[in-house]
């Protein structure tokens, strides 16, 4: 077996684990990446991203209190508050960093987002997009101070003395053999579990998670959260998942794998199942109604339905790729009807339950009484009128909420809330950042750019001064 000797090993070579790599070495540190897949710098959704760095739907550079309250109440109270306090504080220096190390970033829709902006368009469109670009930037001057990159290498196995994580075991997949890395320190990045389904099934409770359509990248497999776990690591909000309200034909269809969405839709409409009626609260948002639809026994079977005024407005404008027109030039199926009797005929559900169904929604909602339904409708929309419309649906699955837990230094904790010396976690990863009753994030980018940062300093504080609180 090979054996390497380093300060620091990071796993995954999206956002989280390049820039916790690179800072890490600006530390000091010497470091190990690996990337289980054969391209690089890697396949992950930080390559597929659209490139939004945005803090619980607040600017990176708010201030850190705004960014602090609004997680909170986002995830009503589920995340860490000092982990969000810390994160909501790196927010401003990992984007300055990133300036600082030639990320070019433009306001979009009043959001940050790296340059070069991904064209507004159906499908898949990262060659060339700002993550791209940072991300093999990041690649290369990680490669220009000297760390060590291993692609098409998978890590398997911590190793631990004493209770203290002391290096790992991975596997070099190209050559069928191993290697043991011995370190200071570990930093788990790898992006969650999403592409697993026996830990869907095992943490996030999804009975089928075949039913659902894996949007991102697909390599979020799970093997940080198992080593962790193994290593005695407390999982937070494992059943909480992000993904997007898409149409059913995403499954089948590479034109609306990533985009459109019909999240804004969704909002204002309402989502029934193969029954007719309406099992979720829109209200909430769509990434609630998609975690719900996750968890029925068949959520390949549920029907966004709204009327023509909905399709014409917020089908069609303020979004980057609008359902109205792009899901007709893809060929999508979209039904369209006189009434809740002929919907019904044309979507396959029972006509008198669509119909009671629909009936009590408009009476609820015209008299302010949504919260009042069997199953409450919160938030405002108004009730829905003829012609009708209806899209199939299906959850567009990008990445998993939940992981080991980290404190405000991005060390791994245990059952009792304590540090496993040497442990790291960032990124998608990680858990404490997102969860709750209504499930809620961080954002993607804006939980890996962070995290990584932290986890890098941190690590290599501790590698480098053992007897420092790092």
């Amino acid at each position: 077996m090979q054996q390497v000797a380093v300060d620091v090993v990071v796993v995954g070579a999206g956002f989280a684990g390049l820039v916790a790599a690179v800072r890490a070495q600006e530390q000091g540190a010497r470091v190990a990446l690996l990337e289980k897949t054969p391209v690089a710098p890697s396949w992950s959704n930080s390559r597929l991203s659209g490139g939004s760095f945005s803090a619980a739907g607040l600017s990176p550079l708010a201030p850190t209190d705004a960014i602090v309250a609004k997680l909170m109440q986002d995830t009503q109270g589920a995340a860490s508050e000092p982990l969000a306090r810390a994160w909501a504080a790196a927010c401003p220096r990992v984007y300055a960093w990133l300036r600082a190390h030639g990320t070019r970033w433009v306001h979009l829709r009043g959001q940050l987002v790296m340059a070069p902006v991904r064209p507004n368009r159906r499908g898949s469109r990262w060659l060339g997009r700002g993550p791209d670009v940072t991300l093999r930037r990041l690649q290369a001057r990680f490669l220009a101070g000297g760390g060590q990159y291993w692609g098409d290498t998978a890590a398997r196995e911590l190793r631990q003395r004493h209770g203290r994580v002391v290096g790992l075991v991975a596997r070099r997949l190209d050559a069928d053999a191993e290697i043991e890395l011995a370190s200071r320190a570990v930093i788990l990045a790898d992006g969650g579990f999403q592409a697993n389904p026996t830990l869907l099934r095992r943490y996030a409770n999804v009975a089928r998670p075949q039913r659902l359509f894996l949007r991102g990248a697909g390599t979020g497999s799970g093997d940080a959260l198992a080593m962790a776990l193994a290593a005695g690591a407390k999982l937070a909000h494992g059943e909480a998942i992000f993904g997007h309200l898409l149409h059913a034909d995403a499954v089948r269809n590479a034109q609306l794998c990533h985009f459109p969405f019909v999240d804004r839709i969704a909002n204002s409409a309402l989502v029934v199942g193969p029954d007719g009626r309406r099992f979720a609260d829109e209200g909430l948002g769509a990434l609630a109604v998609a975690n719900r639809i996750a968890r029925l026994p068949d959520p390949g079977a549920t029907w966004l339905v709204f009327d023509r005024r909905l399709w014409e407005t917020v089908g069609r404008y303020n979004q980057a790729v609008p359902p109205n027109p792009n899901l007709l030039l893809a060929g999508a199926r979209v039904e369209v009807a006189d009434d809740a009797a002929a919907l019904a005929a044309r979507i396959g559900v029972p006509a008198e339950a669509l119909g009671a169904t629909l009936d009590a929604y408009n009476t609820a909602l015209a008299a302010g009484q949504g919260r009042a339904l069997p199953v409450p409708r919160g938030g405002t929309a108004p009730p829905l009128a003829a012609p009708l419309v209806a899209v199939p649906l299906v959850v567009g699955l990008t990445y998993t909420l939940g992981g080991p837990l980290i404190d405000a230094r991005a060390r791994v904790v245990d059952a009792a809330d304590r540090p496993i010396p040497g442990l790291y976690a960032a990124g998608l990863t990680a858990g404490g950042l997102a969860g709750g009753p209504k499930p809620a994030t961080a954002g993607g980018i804006g939980t890996a750019l962070p995290l990584g940062f932290l986890a890098g300093e941190h690590a290599a504080r501790a590698a480098l001064q053992p007897n420092a609180m790092a």
